[in-house]
């Protein structure tokens, strides 16, 4: 990954990772408000069966689904399954569901039967099942909870969540400035639209200020030419490390409007008191080309050994 992306992933994965963690203490908070409610009512059911399981109660209810000709819920307060729950925060907010279903209603999901009104906001029970061959009824008992988004997020364990959220923040305050003075030293080579990028040069050599630089001159296959600092850049902005001989043989090809040198004016310029230089030149050349070849797009192509071309690839 380029550098310069690299404070913004790491902020990314802290940030995504805080709210992954927020969401999974959210969920196991209101898994543990369920298994709350589960221990409540079976005490509650345990202290109370002999009220719930009674001849009265059924009849009572029988009577009311009757006239009404629907399913019947009825949604208790009761103090006792209050009074067992250990979330002190919910007894306010939880109450005690209780009915008579058939087999038919039993059978279904309870999300398609239509008995339990799901609200977005509940938090149910397991269903307690009670089928009692005297009554021949089968009575069903759920503890349901409505809490608030706070009471949910005082239940719930945030210190992961909250640690992954400072450490993101942090990140952002102290990555923040060093991605910016990263923006800075990007810089548009002339009108090509070239942008250079990751430049670690200096303002002095650059004169970069309030967001302008300097126009690098002419480019030619992907490298860059300052005549301030004597260089030759890649198309990122790093410098080239040429050898005094090749950087003054890559000046003679760079100064020639068709970037095409005969041998001989080579030899003349570089090695002016050798009589023959064809030999040196060959070994200049030679190991001018892998350095050509890995900073920039230029290639040196012989013309049968009369002259030599800096071309693009």
């Amino acid at each position: 990954m380029h550098n310069k992306y690299f404070p913004i992933a790491v902020f990314m994965c802290l940030f995504v990772s805080s709210l992954l963690a927020g969401h999974y203490s959210f969920r196991e908070a209101q898994r543990e408000i369920s298994k709350d409610l589960n221990q409540a009512l079976y005490q509650t059911f345990m202290e109370n069966k002999s009220t719930i399981i009674c001849q009265d109660t059924i009849r009572a209810y029988k009577q009311l689904k009757a006239s009404t000709g629907g399913q019947i819920m009825l949604a208790i307060t009761d103090d006792k399954f209050k009074r067992y729950l250990k979330h002190t925060e919910l007894k306010e907010e939880s109450y005690v569901s209780f009915g008579l279903l058939n087999k038919s209603e039993l059978s279904k999901p309870e999300e398609e039967s239509g008995y339990w009104l799901l609200g977005e906001n509940q938090i149910l029970s397991d269903t307690l099942i009670i089928d009692d061959e005297q009554l021949e009824e089968t009575i069903v008992l759920k503890g349901i909870s409505e809490p608030a988004m706070a009471t949910i997020l005082r239940i719930s364990d945030l210190r992961l969540f909250l640690a992954l959220a400072v450490a993101s923040l942090l990140w952002a305050i102290y990555a923040w400035p060093v991605y910016r003075k990263r923006c800075e030293h990007r810089l548009k080579v002339g009108d090509l639209g070239v942008v250079v990028e990751g430049l670690e040069t200096s303002h002095e050599t650059w004169n970069i200020s309030e967001g302008k630089s300097e126009v690098l001159g002419n480019s030619y296959g992907g490298m860059y030419f300052s005549e301030k600092n004597d260089l030759f850049y890649d198309s990122k902005g790093n410098p080239i490390h040429f050898t005094p001989m090749q950087q003054q043989l890559i000046r003679l090809f760079w100064e020639s409007p068709s970037h095409t040198l005969s041998k001989e004016v080579i030899c003349a310029q570089l090695w002016p008191k050798k009589e023959d230089a064809n030999d040196t030149l060959y070994t200049l050349v030679r190991r001018l080309k892998p350095v050509l070849e890995e900073n920039t797009g230029l290639v040196l192509v012989a013309d049968r050994g009369r002259s030599y071309s800096l071309v693009i690839k």
